[in-house]
């Protein structure tokens, strides 16, 4: 019930929007000394005959239209592939490094023992 009120409010605002647009563009060509417009509008349910050039026509470019998706999801595909092993190879690079700080630290630890340790250097801070 609600979704059928929403549904004529809808097409009475976009009614009164169309009217009020009509108005607008009317009076706009009247100040400017433009003759009135009456466009004709097809109703858009109703189904118009192609000839066979014209569907000729629309089967070439579906085809053609089907080609470029799939060569867009075939290229989007490689991309995602691409970006995964870079990912992958950086996550790779970063471990290794937090290893390598990990190790350097440790020796720091040491030398520093070993520095303190050490009773006749002078070079102690």
């Amino acid at each position: 019930m609600n979704q059928d009120f929403n549904g004529e409010v809808r097409r009475f605002c976009s009614a009164v929007v169309k009217e009020k647009l009509r108005t607008a563009i009317k009076r706009r060509r009247q100040l400017r000394g433009l003759p009135d417009v009456h466009p004709e509008f097809k109703n858009p349910n109703e189904k118009c005959e192609l000839n066979e050039e014209e569907i000729q026509r629309k089967r070439v470019r579906r085809e053609r239209n089907r080609v470029a998706a799939e060569k867009c999801r075939q290229k989007r595909k490689e991309k995602e592939v691409t970006v995964q092993q870079e990912y992958e190879t950086q996550e790779s690079i970063n471990k290794e490094l937090k290893q390598t700080i990990k190790d350097l630290e440790e020796e720091k630890k040491m030398l520093a023992r070993i520095l303190q340790n050490h009773p006749d250097c002078k070079l102690r801070p």
